[in-house]
């Protein structure tokens, strides 16, 4: 359910030049066919041609071209005379339609990519909504050049009004989903779709949370307030932990089973009641975990973050991180309620320049197109009263 008809990739179709330049490609193979019998007479002794028409004639075929000779001495001659006039007309036109079409694509482009791109560059890679914005500012007069740097431009203003057009799309108003359901009731199906979007969903991108994570691991304040636990890949056995995947085994005193048997991932270091060092010459040896880890397959990975910090204990620790995360936290509800584009383009830079800060932005890619870069996502909902009967499943 793309949010933008394909006629508006059908605006850009230059139905004429394409018949032209197939047109273009009969004629050329012909007049390459008729070529080379004129180059296999040329070779014989029998062509019967006056030295002078033989060197124009062979010239003339070296180049591609043939001259303006009149009445050629045997039927391939004629032949190729003839499609070379076609191949020239055929090029002639070719360019003509091209010349008229190309300026009416570029300007549908540029009109297209005015009205509905800026509110979906929003969650473009850094830097590429502004350097395409330049290019939406009102045309005045004639379109600029079409050299190399303006070809660039409109090579992906393209590319992303095909995706948006044509691509079976999640992202935003862009790409609503909607949910059917099967109906017993009815003898076929029924679709009645309402205009506009339903319901919004805005989130963080999960790797958000691993950079907050990887800034919360880097500062040694917080490990008495993490809850550490064994390592998943383990297991005691008696006086002594295994590594279940490799087989190693590492020997453990008294001090350590007693500590070891205390980290259930629920209770803080601080409260475990023995000596920090232990701990930590346990997390060296990588028997227990004891850092910041985010949740798998928990598309909310920030949130779960900040419930973790709210549950430390009240000091200057859980302060300083809940004032440098939660201002982040909120901003996907603060995107999803802005319907300017303006705002919106505001609140996501917001959100990488805080992202930063915490030395967790991240780096963007070359694949502008595809790279999730953002760190807000947003779904759409769009309600379609769609249902079908069973037996058609």
């Amino acid at each position: 359910m793309a949010g933008v008809p394909f006629e508006t990739v059908e605006r850009l179709c230059t139905p004429a030049t394409s018949a032209a330049a197939r047109e273009l490609l009969v004629r050329s193979e012909e007049f390459s066919q008729a070529k080379s019998e004129v180059e296999e007479i040329l070779r014989s002794r029998t062509h019967g041609l006056s030295k002078e028409l033989f060197r124009a004639w062979h010239k003339a075929i070296r180049s591609g071209t043939v001259p303006p000779i009149a009445d050629p001495p045997s039927r391939a001659f004629a032949i190729c005379w003839d499609r070379a006039s076609k191949l020239a007309s055929a090029e002639a036109h070719f360019d003509q339609c091209l010349q008229r079409e190309l300026e009416i694509a570029r300007e549908a482009l540029h009109d297209s990519a005015r009205t509905i791109l800026p509110a979906y560059l929003v969650f473009a890679a850094e830097g590429l909504h502004e350097r395409l914005s330049r290019q939406f500012s009102p045309v005045v007069g004639a379109l600029p050049p079409r050299n190399k740097s303006e070809r660039a431009h409109e090579r992906t203003m393209l590319l992303y009004l095909q995706r948006i057009c044509a691509k079976n799309d999640s992202l935003s108003a862009f790409g609503p989903g909607g949910w059917g359901k099967i109906d017993k009731q009815i003898s076929g199906i029924t679709l009645t779709p309402a205009s506009g979007i339903a319901q919004r969903e805005s989130f963080l991108e999960r790797w958000t949370a691993h950079g907050a994570a990887a800034a919360l691991n880097a500062d040694p304040d917080i490990r008495a307030e993490l809850s550490p636990r064994l390592h998943p890949n383990g297991r005691l056995d008696g006086d002594q932990f295994v590594f279940t995947e490799t087989g190693e085994t590492v020997p453990l005193d008294v001090h350590m089973i007693e500590l070891l048997a205390r980290c259930d991932g629920e209770t803080p270091a601080y409260s475990l009641g023995l000596e920090i060092k232990l701990l930590e010459q346990l997390a060296q040896q990588n028997i227990v975990r004891w850092e910041v880890e985010v949740p798998a397959l928990e598309p909310y990975a920030f949130d779960v973050l900040i419930s973790d910090i709210l549950q430390w204990r009240d000091g200057p620790t859980r302060k300083r991180w809940l004032d440098l995360l939660q201002p982040i936290a909120i901003l996907p509800a603060r995107f999803a309620q802005a319907t300017e584009t303006v705002s919106r383009i505001q609140i996501m830079d917001e959100a990488c320049e805080r992202l930063e800060q915490l030395g967790s932005a991240r780096k963007t890619s070359d694949r502008f197109l595809y790279s999730a870069t953002n760190p807000i996502c947003e779904e759409c909902f769009r309600e379609c009263r769609f249902s079908i009967n069973e037996s058609l499943i």
